[in-house]
């Protein structure tokens, strides 16, 4: 399955999470709070590892966290280059 980062930013904000600061394809926070206390924290951030004479691809890190009231249950980390 090949990972597209833009996907993540059209997709994510629409299943009914909220924004949490900025939205750009190189940031994204959300928060979805359920009834319950329980809560998703979502997170994905991209950068550019290139130094000067290098074109190397995008790195992206997305991360899940799970919390019930303020306990943090399960996290879940997910890193991919973009693409070449």
């Amino acid at each position: 399955m090949e990972k597209k980062s833009a996907i993540i930013i059209e997709k994510i904000p629409g299943l009914g999470m909220e924004i949490v600061g900025e939205k750009n394809y190189m940031d994204l926070r959300c928060l979805y709070r359920a009834e319950d206390g329980s809560c998703m924290k979502f997170s994905y951030h991209s950068y550019d590892p290139s130094g000067p004479f290098q074109n190397l691809p995008d790195i992206n890190i997305i991360k899940i966290e799970l919390f019930q009231n303020s306990d943090k249950l399960e996290e879940y980390v997910l890193e991919f280059d973009d693409p070449r």
